[in-house]
């Protein structure tokens, strides 16, 4: 008999420790809930990549235990694609006891939400971050409340950016953090004038077998009023000309007057890099070197490629401003197309023939093959020329070759003259 009460015992312990355990359980702090209404409203511009969060929050101690929070955003972007992993809170956990916070069971918070650094800069004028802060806490976090968080882009982005690219060019610009017409223009400037060095180079090395290392043998005059330079600095000096007759409207449209006069003077002075390049890289008693001169001629290229590309933005204003019609708009914006590629392929010609002929002023024996193939050319045209006499095509020809004889035979002078002083 004592041994069955013995035994009887034993589920009446178990149950009261297991009660005593679930009661120790429920008194620790395991529910909350988050005063603050939200949303948790943050804007973030260029020179301010975070923002601070006040967030309340109600705890219902039980027995005094700590309650421990974690924070967790979730956002996505005005396309509705998942940017969770764009921003960060800190700090990202939180512990909350009474020995802490002041005010308990009422405890303020001030989170740090940031964006994260591999994603800088992710928000451009107009763009915003929307959805909720996720807060877990309790037991095993099995308490969860949200409230609303939302991250604009503040004033001072489109400050910064300028005039904004809108519509569908919009979106695609975006991909690559590009927001306004100014950035626009001057990447794509930056854009031409990279890929026009890189075939440049391409084609003087492997195609006309010239060693860009080595100085020029003959000295190159930058001169913008002369050569094949000024063709190229006329055609990009009509965005002034056009700027200073005063056609615009009172508000323009795309742009606004002073980021075009801005974008006038920035390729104008990038016009006054390459000369200035040019002239501080030389070799000690010798002439600049040929990758420099590339080089500067590229950013020649890329200057007057902005300057055109800004007048096709700047035409749509001169329709609205009545100052041209719409067929005169768009005949100028087809003359501005076809300067915007031969543009490129003139200075890539040029600057190729320039090197070219440097090439075979240090090279005797190339000069002296480029002589003699140019006077037999020019004979054969002459010739040809004189038993045709009323044969205009024939006497163009041999004008022509008569042309290329006579530099030919500079060139070849000059490279024999600089073959005998350097002996």
């Amino acid at each position: 008999m004592r041994r069955k009460c013995r035994w009887a015992i034993v589920p009446i312990v178990a149950g009261a420790l297991l009660l005593s355990g679930g009661a120790a359980v429920a008194a620790g702090p395991s529910s909350f809930t988050i005063l603050t209404s939200g949303p948790l409203a943050l804007s973030f511009g260029p020179n301010r990549q975070s923002d601070t969060a006040e967030l309340s929050i109600l705890v219902q101690p039980a027995g005094g235990k700590p309650l421990s929070l974690r924070f967790v955003p979730v956002l996505h972007d005005s396309r509705h694609a998942d940017a969770s992993g764009r921003v960060v809170v800190r700090p990202s956990t939180l512990t909350i006891a009474p020995a802490n916070t002041p005010h308990f069971p009422i405890a303020e918070l001030a989170l740090t939400i940031s964006l994260a650094p591999a994603a800088r800069p992710i928000l451009g004028p107009g763009d915003a971050l929307n959805g909720y802060l996720l807060v877990e806490g309790g037991r095993g976090r099995a308490a969860v409340q949200t409230v609303a968080l939302q991250i604009t882009s503040d004033a001072s982005t489109a400050t910064a950016q300028g005039d904004l690219i809108v519509g569908g060019i919009g979106d695609l610009f975006r991909l690559f953090g590009i927001y306004s017409w100014a950035t626009a223009l001057i990447a794509a400037a930056a854009l031409i004038g990279a890929i026009f060095f890189v075939c440049a180079a391409a084609a003087a090395g492997w195609w006309k077998n010239i060693d860009l290392s080595q100085a020029m043998t003959k000295e190159f005059q930058w001169d913008t009023s002369k050569s094949w330079l000024s063709v190229l600095t006329g055609s990009g000096a009509l965005l002034g000309t056009i700027l200073a007759a005063g056609i615009f409207p009172a508000q323009p449209a795309v742009l606004s007057k002073q980021v075009y006069g801005g974008l006038n003077i920035f390729f104008g002075l990038a016009l006054l890099v390459p000369p200035l390049m040019y002239s501080l890289f030389h070799t000690r008693g010798q002439h600049g070197y040929r990758w420099i001169f590339l080089l500067a001629g590229s950013i020649t290229v890329a200057a007057v490629a902005g300057e055109l590309l800004t007048i096709l933005v700047l035409i749509p204003e001169l329709v609205g401003n009545a100052a041209l019609s719409l067929a005169a708009t768009n005949t100028f914006r087809l003359i501005l197309l076809v300067l915007c590629v031969l543009a490129p392929v003139y200075g890539l010609t040029s600057v190729l023939g320039t090197l070219e002929a440097d090439n075979r002023a240090g090279d005797p024996q190339a000069a002296r093959a480029a002589y003699q193939q140019a006077r037999d050319q020019f004979l054969q045209a002459h010739q040809a020329a004189e038993d045709n006499p009323n044969d205009d095509d024939r006497q163009r020809v041999a004008n022509q070759a008569m042309r290329t004889f006579v530099q030919r035979d500079a060139e070849y002078g000059e490279a024999s003259a600089t073959t005998f002083s350097a002996l």
